[in-house]
């Protein structure tokens, strides 16, 4: 497991909660679903690596997590994944390395072994913030077992992401009674869902996607809200999330709600990509 102690710190918090998500939603995931995904995972120098050779996004699933954190990031280290990606056929692997990530030169062992620095991520993580009721006309509320199939489908065209594969994983995350599924309801029509991963005392928003015509009615701070006083009642302590970071031609809405909502920011975490 990665390091979710009660003296971890707070950028061994964030990327270990994002790290468990991402193992959990994939290893959890029925046998069938895992083989046609492609699925495979692999725990290595404090962090994890999830292979989805079928990814049918193109590759956003085949992600790195965690590395530096507890143990430095190595030579050998980033073999191992290099080679697991490899070994599993991934299209592509994502580093996700925070810049307090030990040794202070882990930029150039990447670069040794192949992986090009991309674009960059906001990460967020701390205490629960005290978030007031949002400005909506929608109903939000957590997802029946019967709705999860229309916020699956809701979810998946809220991203871009092609339906089938993807809607069976989302379908499959919003029927776990350990996760908390939230959804935005415009009468009798979900617009929007969202999902909550809960490790130990530290919370993680994880995707909230919005239809794209329900968009500006403040489903996504309201779906926030609804998760976070989740966590207060499943005793979380901390709650952490991510979102892309934002220039002046490609602006990022939810990065500014995460901020005036009061989540706690940490720091902006670079993207590494390695390609076969």
């Amino acid at each position: 497991m990665t390091t979710q102690a009660a003296d971890a710190t707070p950028m061994q918090r964030a990327e270990g909660s994002e790290a468990e998500y991402l193992w959990d939603m994939a290893e959890r995931a029925p046998e069938d679903l895992g083989r046609r995904l492609g699925l495979a995972g692999l725990r290595v120098g404090g962090g994890v690596v999830r292979v989805a050779a079928h990814d049918p996004t193109g590759g956003f699933w085949n992600r790195c997590i965690g590395l530096g954190t507890t143990e430095p990031i190595t030579d050998q280290v980033v073999e191992a994944v290099v080679a697991f990606s490899r070994e599993h056929g991934a299209p592509a692997m994502l580093a996700q390395v925070a810049p307090g990530a030990r040794p202070g030169d882990w930029r150039e062992v990447l670069e040794r072994h192949g992986l090009v620095r991309r674009s960059t991520w906001v990460k967020f993580m701390g205490p629960l913030p005290e978030i007031p009721a949002a400005d909506t006309d929608l109903a939000v509320r957590p997802v029946s077992a019967a709705e999860a199939p229309a916020v699956a489908d809701v979810i998946v065209a809220g991203f871009g992401m092609p339906p089938g594969l993807m809607t069976e994983w989302s379908l499959d995350q919003l029927t776990r009674p350990d996760w908390g599924a939230f959804a935005a309801w415009d009468g009798d029509r979900p617009v929007a869902g969202a999902l909550l991963f809960a490790h130990g005392d530290t919370a993680h928003l994880v995707g909230a996607a919005t239809l794209p015509e329900a968009r500006g009615r403040g489903a996504q701070s309201a779906l926030m809200r609804a998760r976070v006083e989740d966590a207060r009642r499943r005793g979380c302590r901390w709650i952490g999330t991510e979102t892309g970071s934002e220039t002046e031609d490609a602006p990022n809405p939810s990065l500014h709600n995460m901020r005036r909502l009061g989540f706690t920011e940490l720091y902006v975490r670079e993207n590494w990509l390695w390609r076969p």
